[in-house]
């Protein structure tokens, strides 16, 4: 009896890069900061509210998740996606485009 072993697939997560360039333009850079702010601020006032007997490192942890989660969520309402960007000097876009016609089309 022959026996072989697979090793499990790890299941691999998106990450999702968003255009941080776009913030070069100043009615976006305001418009981020505020939103930013604004969800802190509330983040803050709900964790003050629920955390009044935690120990400081719960705190400080509680503290760290609101501020990534208010940077994580303004990235998505109001940043683009990047785009992916030719690997090879010789890929073109129209290159780029015709296999991701391609990939559409298998699918």
């Amino acid at each position: 009896m022959n026996l072989k072993l697979k090793k499990p697939s790890k299941k691999t997560v998106e990450i999702i890069k968003y255009d941080m360039t776009a913030l070069i333009g100043e009615d976006l850079r305001t418009e981020y900061a505020i939103e930013i702010q604004n969800r802190f601020n509330c983040f803050m006032e709900i964790t003050e509210e629920e955390v009044t007997e935690r120990s400081s490192q719960n705190d400080i942890d509680a503290s760290w998740n609101n501020l990534k989660q208010a940077i994580n969520k303004t990235n998505k309402k109001l940043l683009p996606k990047k785009k992916t960007e030719a690997k090879q000097p010789w890929m073109t876009t129209d290159i780029l485009e015709q296999m991701e016609e391609r990939n559409n089309t298998k699918a």
